[in-house]
């Protein structure tokens, strides 16, 4: 009985003192270091609930309380979108659940999204009804009234019944652009801020809040301080041991003049005081250099059962001796209210002979990925459950196992290659060939790994799904994997984003979950949501994207509980997959299956009855459609059309061309733009109609009078430009 109460003390939400031991047993086989209670995440093991991105700390990304979504019960009967619930904006953030939440008007299972317009959305999991919604501002709204970076993933806390959520806010509209130079006179005017927010699971009510703010000593004596115009954060929260923790890179555009760093800050979670900060680069200096971030594709920091902090940095020079950290394997240790380095580990092993054509440095591995932007940190890491071996890998496809008490590389080896262009897993080859652009080049592991029952999963760019096994007696991965047979394209960002679903460690009851966004819209390449049997890595389930929606997330895996799989999208939706009812199957994703239309964005989003059928509009159709729809305001008239065409990051047409939000002219002549409007195409071959309103010029050239940008006919690999400007 002693025994019992003690099990029941610590595990004291969901548990009582009529659980056998054998069932306390299991439990804690799966989290044995997890303690509920306030300032501590509650494990998922217990309820099914997701509190945190990919599921626990140590960021398995495993799911393993799900009966429902069975192997044999997804191959044969299918899934569909039981519901789609609208957002106002796009959501860049994995979506937590929670059964039971008390709701004021009663207790209903939640699933929690936050968008890039800084709003929290809580809807009832099993419907899609809201709940609630609520806006976050800036404590004065009057000086930075705009959303700046898209909020991460947050994270729960049962004990308190509270959610964290990182956002940030800036004072002008127009804070970043593809062209550096826009971007530095752009900062010159900036002001933006951060902030770390509780919100009432139940309501929606805001419980406390504190700017994010950050100052570290250097070396010499004198003081960094986080500046927030140059840095974004992309790691998810971390909820550990009663503190939280939020970690930042450099803002999107790295060419840009600004000295940046890799922060790491620590908060308690009741009060939301500061405790304790570390930079990656502290004694980094000048401006334009790569300090260091912290991106981690989205994936959030790890702990482990002692409370260490585990992280990957991205580019970056790794000095250790002066204090500089770029491209490693991280560990910090919290004490009272500081955040000590406890060891650092990178590559610094003879890479391979490519290497030979960077002359002027020593050729370690972890040099070569500085001077070819090949970030180890464009990724995250698991803490393998039961033991403090961490693995994780970055741009090149390298798997690394890194023993976490001593903070050493115990093996590594290339599980992913670029399929497509062998030889260019570390970048380009000198001389570069044609084709060959740094971002395109390796295979490029993003996200989070995950881990389940001793196997190792990831996906990484234009390479396959793989598995490798773990063998827990030696501590080591067999270098040679499972392959699925579904690969990632030559162009797609950022390979497949993954979890996995199970009842516990049952063999035959796993299934990995899937999604494979596009780079964004494509006429030709098209995102899918699939699932695998976790064993066998067997097809068992695939269906594309709705072309309504067209983009999913590219920071975020899919959230599995209670018998559903919660997808976020780019396009200001949450969709929710279930099984097909028995005997009907529905979306079976087989070549010799039909496939649901997609859905009319502009309808209530009822996806609960079963789909019809629908004939796609033709091409010309849809140009018209877009071009009625895509109108800029009266009184603008056609200055001239152009035909495009997609050159990797690029759109090239006869005189000039696009990169990003910036079309230039040979003329000299330039205008910078910004998107006012999408139409989604309704069928699966045209990618969405846009109208851009330019807020800059420069030159006296072609785009010297051009006020607005409508972009159509997106088909082929190639779409029309018209361009509007104002009458003489």
């Amino acid at each position: 009985m002693d025994r019992r109460i003690t099990v029941t003390f610590r595990f004291r939400h969901g548990l009582t003192s009529s659980v056998s031991l054998t069932k306390i047993a299991a439990a804690i086989t799966f989290a044995a270091f997890v303690v509920g209670g306030p300032g501590v995440a509650k494990s998922q093991i217990q309820d099914a609930g997701v509190y945190t991105q990919h599921n626990d700390n140590s960021r398995t990304g495993a799911q393993l309380n799900e009966t429902t979504l069975t192997p044999s019960a997804v191959s044969s009967r299918g899934m569909r979108i039981v519901y789609t619930a609208n957002v106002d904006d796009a959501i860049w953030a994995q979506p937590l659940y929670v059964r039971s939440v008390a709701f004021p008007g009663g207790s209903a299972n939640a699933v929690y999204t936050v968008t890039a317009n800084n709003s929290v959305y809580a809807f009832d999991a099993d419907s899609g009804a809201l709940k609630w919604a609520h806006p976050l501002t800036d404590s004065t709204i009057t000086l930075r009234p705009f959303a700046h970076d898209a909020p991460v993933t947050p994270v729960i806390d049962i004990g308190q019944q509270a959610m964290f959520v990182l956002f940030s806010t800036k004072n002008q509209l127009k804070d970043g652009s593809g062209d550096p130079w826009t971007l530095q006179n752009l900062l010159k005017t900036l002001n933006v801020a951060y902030w770390l927010v509780a919100l009432d699971l139940r309501t929606g009510a805001e419980l406390h809040r504190t700017q994010v703010q950050a100052t570290v000593a250097r070396s010499d004596g004198s003081m960094l301080t986080f500046d927030p115009r140059v840095h974004e954060s992309h790691p998810a929260l971390l909820l550990d041991h009663g503190s939280i923790y939020v970690a930042f890179g450099d803002n999107p555009v790295e060419e840009v003049l600004t000295e940046y760093h890799g922060w790491v800050m620590r908060f308690d979670a009741v009060s939301l005081q500061p405790q304790g900060v570390f930079c990656t680069t502290v004694d980094m200096r000048g401006q334009g250099a790569e300090g260091g971030g912290v991106w981690q594709g989205g994936a959030g920091l790890a702990a482990d059962a002692d409370g260490n902090i585990y992280f990957l940095v991205g580019n970056g020079d790794y000095i250790p001796q002066n204090r500089s950290y770029g491209d490693s394997f991280a560990k910090l240790t919290p004490a009272g209210n500081t955040l000590t380095l406890a060891g650092t580990v990178a590559d610094v092993t003879p890479p391979p002979a490519i290497a030979a054509s960077v002359p002027r440095y020593d050729h370690t591995v972890a040099q070569l990925m500085e001077t070819r932007d090949l970030d180890l940190g464009a990724g995250g890491l698991v803490v393998i459950p039961g033991t403090r071996m961490l693995v994780g890998g970055g741009k090149t496809g390298m798997v690394y196992l890194v023993d976490g008490t001593s903070m050493t590389i115990q093996q590594s080896f290339q599980g992913f290659t670029n399929t497509y262009h062998p030889t260019w897993n570390y970048g380009c080859p000198r001389p570069i060939p044609a084709g060959c652009e740094s971002w395109h080049a390796g295979p490029h592991l993003h996200g989070s790994p995950t881990f389940w029952n001793g196997h190792l999963y990831d996906w990484s760019e234009k390479d396959h799904l793989k598995k490798f096994n773990f063998d827990s007696s030696t501590n080591l991965f067999s270098v040679t994997p499972v392959v699925a047979g579904v690969d990632a394209s030559p162009t797609r960002m950022p390979g497949g984003l993954l979890s996995v679903s199970a009842n516990g460690t049952v063999a035959g009851s796993g299934i990995v979950w899937a999604m494979l966004p596009t780079n964004g819209p494509s006429p030709t390449l098209h995102a899918h949501v699939y699932a695998f049997d976790a064993e066998s890595l067997a097809l068992l389930w695939n269906a594309p994207f709705p072309a309504a929606l067209s983009q999913m997330t590219r920071r975020a895996g899919p959230t599995v509980a209670d018998g559903k799989v919660f997808v976020p999208t780019a396009n200001g939706a949450l969709l929710a997959y279930g099984l097909c009812d028995p005997g009907t199957p529905c979306v079976l994703g087989h070549a010799s299956a039909p496939l649901l239309a997609a859905h009319d964005m502009a309808s209530s989003m009822d996806m609960t009855a079963p789909m019809e059928m629908t004939a796609p509009m033709t091409h010309s159709e849809l140009a018209i459609k877009h071009r009625s729809q895509l109108l800029p305001p009266a009184g603008e008239i056609v200055l001239f059309r152009v035909r495009a065409h997609f050159d990797g990051d690029a759109e090239r047409f006869e005189g000039g061309d696009r990169i990003g939000a910036t079309w230039k002219a040979t003329d000299g002549s330039r205008v910078t733009a910004e998107l006012v409007k999408t139409i989604y195409a309704t069928d699966d071959d045209a990618a969405p109609g846009q109208l851009f309103k330019v807020i800059s010029r420069e030159g006296s050239g072609r785009f010297q009078r051009v006020d607005w940008i409508q972009r159509t006919d997106a088909e082929g690999g190639e779409a029309t430009y018209v361009f509007y400007g104002g009458k003489l």
